[in-house]
């Protein structure tokens, strides 16, 4: 078992085969879960031949890697975007939008979500490999607390920050092991958990 892709793509033609088995392979991981998450059940769904597969991947960890890096890359951008356009709105406003963004990918495709996340700790991609991005998303929300909270520490407010995100997480990954679908309540519910956080750590909100 390998994690890592045999190739990367160049050519036009090649990133669109490579986007095409990726797309496949979240859309039966959503569909039939590990257990028909194999390579040809994949190669079938992009319409590609199983060698051409094999010419990117080696193996079904390789893709799932692939897809948790590609997961990981749109939640960044996502969060990035949504802490420059909360930092000059309310504070309940802001956090609504972070909630939003942090949890897009589960509300859009809350099967695949679940099921990645169970084959991420299958392959120890949620461990010692999520160090980095964690660390990356604690960085961005202190960067919006401390235009909200001023005066504070910088340790003071990277742990409030992670907490935040932790909190989050955790009522997310809740509603997708229950089966249910994670919406609208569920940001309601982050952000009502989130103002209580902070009004913990910081007092009294204005």
């Amino acid at each position: 078992m390998t994690l890592n892709p045999r190739k990367a793509p160049v050519q036009k033609r090649s990133k669109a085969t490579v986007n095409s088995i990726l797309e496949a392979a979240a859309q039966v991981l959503g569909d039939k879960g590990i257990a028909g998450f194999t390579t040809n059940a994949i190669a079938a769904r992009a319409g590609v031949s199983i060698g051409t597969l094999y010419q990117y991947y080696p193996d079904k960890a390789a893709i799932a890697a692939a897809l948790s890096c590609e997961v990981r890359a749109g939640m960044i951008a996502r969060i990035t975007c949504a802490v420059e356009l909360a930092k000059p709105l309310p504070l309940k406003c802001g956090l609504h939008l972070l909630a939003e963004a942090s949890i897009k990918s589960d509300a859009t495709r809350p099967k695949f979500a679940r099921w990645l996340d169970e084959l991420e700790a299958q392959l120890g991609l949620s461990g010692a490999a999520a160090i980095p991005l964690d660390r990356y998303l604690t960085e961005l929300i202190a960067d919006y607390l401390e235009t909200k909270f001023p005066g504070n520490s910088r340790s003071v407010l990277t742990e409030v920050a992670d907490d935040l995100r932790a909190t989050g997480g955790a009522l997310a990954n809740a509603v997708l092991r229950r089966g249910t679908i994670v919406d609208d309540n569920t940001v309601s519910k982050i952000v009502t958990v989130s103002l209580a956080l902070l009004s913990g750590s910081f007092g009294r909100l204005s």
